[in-house]
């Protein structure tokens, strides 16, 4: 009996409800307060279940005599509950698809408000990731290559977040900053185009990437924190200063990737 009841609660039913229902399967025909003694329910609580039932069509009003008396359908009526109430998770699923743009739009009207989070640790730096991944769109980046190899949690993602940059043959730019500048030690990617740079000539020690309204922060101290600014006029500045940057290292040593270069780390 308990994993029926159970599994009545999984099914939306309270646990009174529950009660009365399986009082209900178990008596037949009975008057109501035969049944909420059955379901340890009070009698007037009792009505109010049984109506609850007989709006679900899991019960039904028996004429007897003077009282009347109450009587679950066949449980078959559950199956037919529960393609309506798919029905309707459907019809409402369909309905938020359409109206999801809207709510979206609310959700940071024009840009105009930037929307500033801070993550922290391994999780924030996974959860920074898969919000870069769904966006689209080109993106630039200035990155401390060696922090970047090195940390022992930046690390440790670092392959799996190359490889789907790769398949994904995203457009980009990137100014790769090493102790000593060396073509061979840095990652191919599809699509990107790279200029690498000795340290010194551009001492940072964040990484910064720009991609549609966002910009992405990463400090690199034994706990890294992200921050990603959601933006549209911070990006865009974010992203001038870059390609000024990038104009600056024309002549740098550099490589341009295709989308049918293999992906080499």
């Amino acid at each position: 009996m308990e994993r029926l009841h159970s599994s009545l609660l999984r099914l939306g039913f309270s646990q009174k409800e529950s009660a009365m229902y399986l009082a209900a399967l178990e008596l037949g025909s009975a008057p109501v307060q035969t049944l909420a003694k059955r379901a340890g329910v009070n009698r007037a609580t009792a009505y109010g279940l049984i109506d609850s039932l007989i709006e679900r069509g899991l019960v039904s009003k028996v004429a007897k005599g003077r009282k009347g008396e109450f009587a679950a359908e066949h449980p078959e009526r559950l199956c037919a509950l529960l393609r309506l109430q798919q029905q309707t998770l459907n019809e409402q699923e369909h309905m938020m698809r359409e109206l999801l743009p809207i709510f979206s739009a609310l959700h940071n009207q024009s840009g105009q408000k930037p929307k500033i989070r801070f993550l922290e640790g391994e999780e924030g730096m996974l959860t920074t990731r898969e919000i870069f991944l769904r966006l689209t769109g080109p993106f630039v980046q200035i990155v401390p290559l060696h922090e970047t190899e090195t940390h022992p949690i930046l690390s440790k993602a670092r392959t799996e977040h190359l490889c789907a940059l790769h398949a994904l043959h995203i457009p980009h730019r990137a100014i790769l900053l090493m102790d000593k500048p060396d073509l061979s030690k840095i990652p191919t990617v599809s699509h990107g185009e790279v200029r690498v740079l000795p340290k010194e000539a551009l001492p940072i020690k964040a990484e910064i990437t720009v991609r549609a309204n966002h910009v992405f922060l990463y400090t690199f101290s034994f706990h890294p924190i992200s921050v990603v600014i959601e933006n549209n006029e911070i990006a865009d500045a974010i992203h001038s200063l870059f390609d000024l940057a990038w104009r600056g290292t024309e002549g740098a040593m550099g490589r341009t990737m295709g989308k049918d270069d293999a992906l080499v780390m």
